[in-house]
């Protein structure tokens, strides 16, 4: 299991199922909670639990800890399921892929396949066109295993199913070998949003940052991580931006996904080559002027010399036109929201 453990704001669907893989078969590697957010426009892509299964190939799973899942008249409830969670692992699913054929290509004859784990909710996946039975184990077959080997047996099944419905996948001739299997865990922990082993370099640079800001600075440190709005004022040269990124920047590491925006372009490309330069690296830090940020999130081309229309007119109406998109609006959503220059 990379991490090792759970921390305390891990859903408990989630734990339930972090205990099930962790009494798993001892060649399986499970990667809890990965951000795939800089690998796709910097729109929220994130998988519970990566799994390699060195005989089967790797399996991306979404979980839902909420007790009573309905989907009615085109809408999932409860309401803080933006969006289907089926949809979700595809995506996933497919964003790793793209990512392991571009940054290690000799893996591309990987199968990679999804599924969606319901631990305390029933639901019935009736004929569609959409979801197949085995996307899903819901709570009265998860609470059906009596130990780690059967869930993980019914995870093998539903991973055999998926290859055997999609022509586009083949099994593995040969199984994963630990060699290849370490060289993913490197592949992955980079994109793993919460790093225990980078501790220390943590607690490193927030020491050195509490030996740059003046006193008067350190308060509002301390605001903002029990205020969930906090407004700074203070005239230019006081450090407003130094807190901005601080504040930003423990709020990520934290496991939040995070918008650090503002106003000015220069200072967006300055706060960018800033958050570059951190140790650990953050990809659940989205950093950049406003309204660039909105447009890239929304998949917009930005003209080569925008005019005065495009910036007061075009570009809002196109961007009010995609935010009506619940799919997007779940998708671009910040867990925590950073403005430098508030205007």
């Amino acid at each position: 299991m990379i991490p090792s453990f759970v921390d305390e704001s891990t859903p408990p669907g989630e734990s339930d199922v972090f205990t099930m893989l962790a009494g798993g078969p001892d060649d399986w590697v499970a990667l809890h909670s990965l951000d795939l957010a800089p690998w796709n426009r910097g729109l929220r892509t994130e998988i519970d639990f990566v799994v390699l299964v060195p005989d089967l190939g790797i399996l991306c799973v979404e979980v839902k800890s909420q007790r009573d899942i309905t989907f009615q008249d085109d809408r999932w409830s409860p309401p803080e399921i933006r969006r289907s969670p089926f949809k979700q692992a595809c995506d996933g699913q497919h964003a790793f892929y793209r990512k392991l054929k571009y940054i290690a290509p000799r893996f591309k004859h990987v199968p990679v396949v999804h599924c969606c784990v319901f631990p305390n909710a029933s639901f019935d996946v009736s004929p569609n066109l959409s979801v197949q039975p085995w996307e899903l184990i819901d709570a009265r077959r998860f609470r059906s295993f009596s130990s780690a080997v059967q869930f993980c047996r019914a995870l093998s099944e539903n991973f055999r199913a998926s290859i055997e419905s999609d022509a586009n996948l083949s099994p593995l001739a040969i199984p994963l070998s630990r060699e290849q299997v370490e060289s993913m865990i490197a592949f992955c922990l980079p994109v793993q949003k919460r790093r225990p082993d980078a501790r220390e370099e943590i607690i490193r640079r927030e020491q050195e940052i509490e030996r740059i800001l003046r006193t008067q600075q350190k308060p509002i440190l301390q605001l903002a991580t029990s205020n969930e709005r906090v407004v700074v004022n203070g005239g230019a040269g006081t450090g407003k931006t130094l807190i901005a990124l601080e504040i930003a920047r423990r709020a990520a590491e934290s496991g939040r996904r995070v918008g650090l925006l503002c106003f000015n372009q220069l200072v967006g490309e300055w706060m960018k080559q800033r958050v570059a330069k951190t140790t650990p690296p953050l990809p659940n830090l989205t950093v950049g002027r406003a309204i660039q940020t909105m447009a890239e999130l929304a998949g917009l081309e930005m003209p080569a010399n925008p005019d005065r229309q495009f910036w007061e007119n075009d570009l809002p109406q196109a961007l009010e036109e995609r935010l009506t998109d619940p799919d997007l609006r779940a998708t671009a959503q910040f867990d925590y929201l950073v403005l430098d220059e508030a205007q």
